[in-house]
């Protein structure tokens, strides 16, 4: 989740805030393609971004596991199931509407900050919030705690800390999955109707 965040924020910055210092956003509204493509252009691109931090990080967590060949048999059969196709392959799907959540609010911070510095300072606390988040459910205990099941980015987290643990709730995971997906759809909607006011994309 912060490989992903931060794989995401640099170049959201880049295609947001730092057009306003190029001067290249009025260029760009000047053309004949509607607005809303030109923002979920870029809403694109900042989510691609994103998942291929995210795709590159378990794929070499993947392999890193997968040399591991020597040890005791139970360590081996931990890392069999780290490294197994399905878990990588859950962990990817739920990542993907969470990836998109990401990039919103990355590019609704980015595109109402008058430059670069003003945006990075907006965007940043999200890496330890993140962080924070990430800590906090690995904490003894929380696991237990049913109404976190039912907590944006918390249920992400849980969801993923059980699977890794072999431990599995298919129950949770798809809660998780179910309103990552539906916040990441309405925080789209939400930052595309805003992103359409002059006010908000010009505002120096």
């Amino acid at each position: 989740m912060i490989m992903m965040y931060s794989g995401s924020m640099q170049h959201g910055i880049y295609v947001t805030a730092g057009e306003k210092e190029r001067h290249t956003l009025l260029s760009l509204m000047a053309t004949r393609l509607p607005r809303n493509q030109i923002i979920l252009g870029k809403l694109l691109y900042i989510f691609c971004m994103g998942v291929i931090a995210a795709l590159l990080n378990l794929l070499s967590m993947g392999l890193s596991m997968a040399s591991l060949s020597g040890g005791s048999t139970s360590s081996l059969q931990a890392i069999s199931a780290v490294v197994s196709p399905v878990t990588l392959g859950l962990t990817f799907l739920i990542m993907i509407p969470l990836g998109l959540f990401f990039a919103n609010f990355i590019l609704l911070m980015g595109i109402q900050a008058r430059n670069t510095i003003e945006a990075g300072t907006a965007i940043t606390p999200g890496i330890f919030l993140v962080v924070f988040l990430g800590v906090f459910t690995m904490a003894p205990g929380v696991d237990k705690m049913a109404f976190l099941s039912y907590v944006p980015v918390v249920n992400v987290c849980l969801a993923l800390r059980k699977m890794f643990s072999q431990q599995p709730n298919w129950f949770e995971y798809a809660i998780a999955f179910t309103m990552t997906v539906g916040l990441a759809g309405l925080m789209t909607l939400v930052s595309t109707r805003l992103l359409n006011r002059e006010k908000a994309l010009f505002k120096m």
